[in-house]
């Protein structure tokens, strides 16, 4: 804990899992989970899950105003085997869903059919 020193704890609240003191009452440190590294060159802040004010989830970076990094994608499972930053889903019409790294210098991308069949022929062996 930034505040206190203690340990955090991985909680369960009303609104998914986030991070808590576990000093708590005496400390009410609380952060959301966080589910990889910010995307943006520079920037050493999580991506963390978010709400707008009408309910609709997004993914922004933790360290935000410093960092504006800000999307609608959901993140994968998965890091960028060129950069190390946390891939993403992108929907495509017609084409199906991509992964993608959201980093600017990196441009990494892959069709999610290949990947998953790439990770079978693997697997089989």
């Amino acid at each position: 804990c930034e505040k206190c020193g203690m340990l955090m704890k991985k909680k369960l609240g009303k609104y998914g899992f986030f991070l808590a003191c576990s000093g708590f009452p005496a400390c009410r440190n609380a952060q959301p989970l966080p589910l990889g590294k910010c995307p943006k060159d520079g920037c050493d802040g999580d991506v963390v899950k978010r709400s707008s004010k009408k309910g609709r989830a997004f993914y922004s970076c933790s360290r935000y105003p410093d960092c504006d990094f800000i999307t609608r994608e959901n993140p994968a499972a998965k890091h960028c085997p060129q950069c190390g930053k946390l891939l993403f889903t992108r929907r495509i019409k017609g084409k199906g869903q991509k992964l993608i790294c959201l980093n600017e210098k990196c441009g990494y991308s892959v069709d999610l059919l290949d990947e998953e069949n790439a990770m079978g022929n693997v697997s089989e062996n």
